[in-house]
């Protein structure tokens, strides 16, 4: 599978000052915000060493973009359109036969089951300055840490975008198909999650059969779950199913035998690539963690606008690659400029993208509570 590689951009040359810091100030990185905030003394026959390697921050794992299918916009356009064909005509669509012999022409059948979907990418630019008596005076490399932190911000930035597009996805109704949801415990809303309703391994193999199935269900605030007129895409996983949790749900699934226990499912994979935060392959799905996972806080809406009682998190299942799309009409790129008169260098990112829905019908929304 193909990973937008965001560190990918042109290098820095050695005297083009290994520069810039973890502010995206617009004042620029002078040496009053470089040298820390608290002044200390020593004597000078007693001096003190710095370790200069510097003991990073957390990082979020970004993996909501890189399962979407991915294009860029040639040189001289402004929009890319994603064409999908909504579903495969049904028999009601077909045109009737006719009896050899009668006389009459076949019947035709329009193909009037494409539809386009424009999106029009926005642009993303960050920027950093930095003095040269920053560079000069400072026992840290602002170089390597400033590159690392505007490649970990353009990332993130990216796979946010995503996540507000899947959230945002139209939800099944009475009488049009699209996105489906899970809630745990007995809640048929977002409201009536309460402490305790957490996730269980039951709602991989649920989120998976509503996938599969062409019969789509959609949820009446209150009342429970009913059945849709309108038909679905019937997806087949063809390893392809994925689901992204948040570090609660990975703990949940973690702690459950049903999950972890190898031997009763037959899967080597249940606790493969923990490093790139990917914990298993349940039932044939991907499970991997992000804590860009939506997390709503008791007293908020809920992703179907009702108010939530408790902290909340969304789950998403999808089939990699057909539920949304991210389009790139200038892919994250560096600049690197000596400001003389301003006696500092600025260091530019730039970008532009966007993402969009494709198939809605291609993704469930599962609603948790958090703890």
């Amino acid at each position: 599978m193909n990973r937008i590689n965001y560190r990918n951009i042109e290098p820095l040359n050695e005297k083009e000052f290994e520069n810039i810091v973890a502010t995206f100030a617009s004042e620029g990185t002078t040496a009053a915000v470089a040298r820390d905030g608290v002044a200390s003394t020593t004597y000078l026959l007693e001096p003190r060493v710095w370790i200069r390697e510097v003991i990073d921050a957390g990082k979020k794992d970004f993996h909501y973009a890189q399962f979407c299918i991915q294009t860029t916009v040639r040189k001289g356009s402004r929009d890319a359109v994603f064409i999908k064909r909504k579903k495969m005509l049904s028999g009601s669509a077909w045109q009737t036969n006719i009896t050899p012999g009668s006389g009459d022409n076949v019947n035709y059948t329009p193909l009037d089951n494409n539809q386009g979907i424009e999106v029009t990418p926005t642009w993303k630019n960050y920027a950093v300055k930095v003095g040269y008596d920053v560079i000069q005076q400072n026992a840290v490399n602002y170089v390597t840490q400033a590159r690392d932190e505007l490649t970990y911000h353009a990332g993130d930035e990216v796979d946010l975008n995503v996540v507000d597009t899947l959230s945002g996805a139209t939800l099944a109704s009475s009488s049009v198909f699209g996105t489906q949801m899970i809630f745990a415990g007995s809640a048929t809303e977002s409201s009536e999650l309460g402490a305790g309703d957490v996730f269980s391994v039951d709602m991989i193999a649920e989120a998976r059969r509503k996938l599969e199935s062409s019969n789509c269900r959609y949820w009446s605030a209150g009342t429970g779950e009913a059945l849709s007129s309108d038909k679905k895409n019937p997806w087949k996983n063809k390893l392809d199913f994925t689901l992204i949790i948040a570090p609660e749900q990975q703990e949940q699934l973690r702690t459950s035998s049903q999950f972890v226990n190898v031997s009763e499912y037959g899967s080597a994979n249940i606790i493969r690539g923990v490093a790139d935060a990917e914990i298993g392959d349940y039932l044939g799905v991907r499970v991997l963690t992000s804590n860009n996972t939506v997390s709503q806080a008791s007293g908020g809406d809920g992703p179907d606008e009702s108010t939530t009682a408790t902290d909340t998190n969304t789950c998403m299942m999808f089939k990699a690659k057909k539920h949304a799309g991210l389009a790139f009409l200038k892919k994250p790129t560096l600049h690197v400029v000596d400001d003389p008169q301003t006696l500092a260098v600025d260091l530019i990112l730039e970008q532009a993208y966007e993402s969009a829905m494709i198939h809605d019908d291609s993704l469930v929304h599962i609603n948790v509570a958090q703890i």
